[in-house]
């Protein structure tokens, strides 16, 4: 239906970690609408993830930067706006409001609100962000799935960083991951 090349679905005991089933489908050609397990996405391909990355930002936010979740930003009726200086230009698929707390961005899934915290909440010290996914959430380090083709996240070093990658990130784009880096923070 969706017409993907490729996809990757994951079970995971939550109280104790363990993988319980792996499935991994890519088409045999382009758009032919077969599929068969022929690669393991889920560990061998990286991927930015998206709006599944928010609660990430969130937990940036209220652990390393000590917001409560009542925090509010201006998340301009979803209109497009500019997060910071040449930054890149930002928009809400739909209108949640003006100002909104923490709580009703995450809800909401707003892209505006996590790109305008994150950037005003780093953008003066962008490797603390940087140190905080690599270390504090262990996006820098493997998972132990060598032999099974595991490849290490993508996060470039702050020194590297276009005026739009810090409000970029903040909604889970700019970076790549393996879908498994997703599972395994959320649980």
């Amino acid at each position: 239906e969706q017409q993907a090349t490729w996809g990757t679905t994951m079970v995971m005991d939550v109280k104790t970690g363990d993988l319980l089933a792996m499935v991994n489908l890519g088409e045999t050609a382009p758009k032919s609408g077969v599929y068969y397990e022929k690669e393991n996405y889920a560990l061998s391909r990286r991927i930015e993830p998206g709006s599944t990355f928010k609660l990430m930002s969130l937990l940036a936010l209220t652990e390393d930067c000590g917001l409560p979740i009542t925090q509010e930003y201006q998340t301009h009726h979803g209109n497009k706006v500019e997060v910071g200086y040449k930054g890149p230009k930002v928009e809400d698929d739909h209108d949640i409001g003006g100002m909104v707390d923490m709580k009703t961005a995450t809800a909401q899934s707003s892209n505006v609100y996590f790109a305008e915290s994150i950037y005003e909440n780093y953008k003066s010290n962008k490797a603390r962000y940087h140190k905080f996914l690599t270390e504090e959430l262990h996006l820098g380090q493997m998972l132990g799935f060598e032999a099974m083709e595991e490849v290490k996240p993508k996060i470039h070093d702050p020194k590297d960083w276009s005026a739009a990658t810090l409000p970029n990130m903040g909604y889970g784009y700019g970076f790549d991951i393996p879908p498994i880096r997703t599972l395994v923070l959320y649980n």
